[in-house]
Parts: structure tokens; C-alpha cells; sequence
């Protein structure tokens, strides 16, 4: 008598196709606070607000007329804020959860990025060297002397955020997860299995205690892939997405998995893991 070998699921569930925006928005950038989703669409010139149902439904939207597109745009959960930083009208913008104007400064940087730590702020420039560092006050944004080591080429993208209750950054090409601890970044992680670049980083809680970290990367010509790690950068599972939808910014939340396509007619895609 034979026993049939055992078959073993795969670790990872690959992602199946729910939702895509199919031509109704322009998205330029897409963030989530855990429940809900925004999108900056360039066609309506808005912020939009969507719930996380299977098909997202528009709750509320937001002008975006006066200052212009975002080239930055994000929540962050320890300063429960909605960031914008504005290149038309150079300002850094915060709202609500409601969309809620909460304070308006002068932009310390075009382009940038936007992260918390020990009950303080910060904007942090995307340049290559990121010497550029600034804390966020009820009086603007000064200038602060925060370390950060080179990226090792000067053509490189420096952004940083708030995930999982922590101020991390990566640089795009170099490949590297840094981590803040009050005065400088740290290095912390080279992901290896990442062949190109790093395009994207969103936290995902899965499950009960499954607590996700989701970097998205370009490997052209092969595809694309979305690689889950746990907190400490542990690979998990690489997920592998259709050719012809380079992620170029993600979203996670209520089970969810949304990117931006990099297509000519981008896109917003929503997956449930």
C-alpha cells in the first residue's frame, strides 16, 4: 500500500483581482489609514476618500484645485494626519480623517516625505544625500540636524514614513531599510531578495497577529512582484502580479491590498490577500 505524498498549501495565498478604477481616476498617489482609502486623482483635481468595502465606495472628497497635485501625499498614524506637500503653491498641507484642514506651512522641500517619532514630526527631502531634514511645529517647519547614512549613488530616492509604530525609510535603488531612533537613521535591513528597485513600503496587519510589511518592487522584464516580510524583514512570501502592472505606490488595509499601475492609463487595483 502507497501513501500519497502530502501536499503542503503554499505559505503565501497569492492576491486575486476584486476591484480596478478601469479609467475613472488619474491616481497620482494612493495612501490608506487602515480603514479607509484616499486617492489624489489628477482627472477630478481631488483627494478622494473611499470606504473598504469589496467594491470601494466614495465617502467624501477634497479640492485640490487651489494648491494643485501633491508630489507627496500620505497618512501617518502616530500624528493621525493626512500629509500633503504642494510644488504649485509650495506648501505642506494636514488634514483629518475627514479632510478637515488642520494647518497649513511653507514647504521646506518640493518633494519629500513625512514621518513621526517620540511626539515630534518631520518632513524629510527626497534627495540623494537627505541632508535635508525638518520638524513640524504649531509655529512651521526649522530645519533639524538628523544623520542619515549615503546611499551610495547620487541619482538615488530617499523617502521616509511611520509604520508600525516606527520612522522607517528605504532608498530606491540601493535597496535599504533604515530605521530612525531619535537622531540619526540607522541602517537596519538590506533586502536581498528585491532584483531591481524598491518602488513603494505599506504595513498591513493580517489576521490576528500577523503584522505585515509590504515592499514593492519593478523586476522588468520578468514582471512584477510585491514581497511580504514580517516586522523584523523576514522574507514571507513574494507575490507575483501581472506583467503590465508595475506597483508604483501601494496601499493596505481591511484585508485589502491597493496599488497604482504604472501603465500609460494608470489605474488603482484592489486585491484581497
Amino acid at each position: 500500500m502507497t501513501t500519497a505524498a502530502k501536499v503542503h498549501p503554499p505559505a503565501y495565498p497569492q492576491p486575486k483581482l476584486v476591484w480596478s478604477s478601469d479609467g475613472e481616476l488619474v491616481p497620482s498617489s494612493l495612501f490608506s489609514d487602515g480603514e479607509h482609502l484616499f486617492v489624489a486623482d489628477e482627472r477630478s483635481l481631488t483627494l478622494r476618500k473611499y470606504s473598504m468595502e469589496p467594491v470601494p465606495r466614495l465617502l467624501r472628497t477634497l479640492s485640490l484645485e487651489e494648491h494643485g497635485m501633491p508630489s507627496g501625499a500620505g497618512y501617518d498614524p502616530i500624528a493621525k494626519t493626512i500629509w500633503m506637500i504642494t510644488p504649485k503653491t509650495q506648501r505642506l498641507l494636514l488634514y483629518d480623517d475627514a479632510l478637515q484642514l488642520r494647518a497649513a506651512h511653507d514647504a521646506p522641500v518640493a518633494g519629500g516625505s513625512f514621518f513621526s517619532h517620540g511626539g515630534r514630526s518631520y518632513v524629510a527631502s527626497e534627495n540623494a544625500t537627505p541632508s535635508a531634514f525638518f520638524a513640524v511645529g504649531q509655529n512651521g517647519v526649522h530645519p533639524v540636524p538628523i544623520q542619515a547614512p549615503a546611499p551610495g549613488t547620487r541619482k538615488d530616492f530617499f523617502s521616509a514614513r511611520t509604520l508600525q509604530g516606527r520612522a522607517l525609510a528605504f532608498y530606491k535603488r540601493a535597496v535599504k531599510v533604515l530605521e530612525f531612533n531619535g537622531a540619526r537613521f540607522v541602517p537596519r535591513h538590506a533586502l536581498h531578495e528585491v532584483e531591481n528597485c524598491l518602488l513603494d513600503i505599506a504595513s498591513w496587519q493580517a489576521g490576528e497577529a500577523s503584522c505585515m510589511i509590504l515592499s514593492c518592487e519593478d523586476v522588468a522584464p520578468h514582471g512584477a512582484r510585491i514581497y511580504v516580510y514580517d516586522r523584523q524583514f523576514t522574507l514571507i512570501a513574494p507575490l507575483k502580479l501581472d506583467s503590465s502592472r508595475r506597483p508604483e505606490r501601494i496601499a493596505a488595509g481591511g484585508g485589502k491590498l491597493f496599488f497604482v499601475s504604472s501603465r500609460s492609463e494608470k489605474y488603482v487595483h484592489s486585491y484581497v490577500m
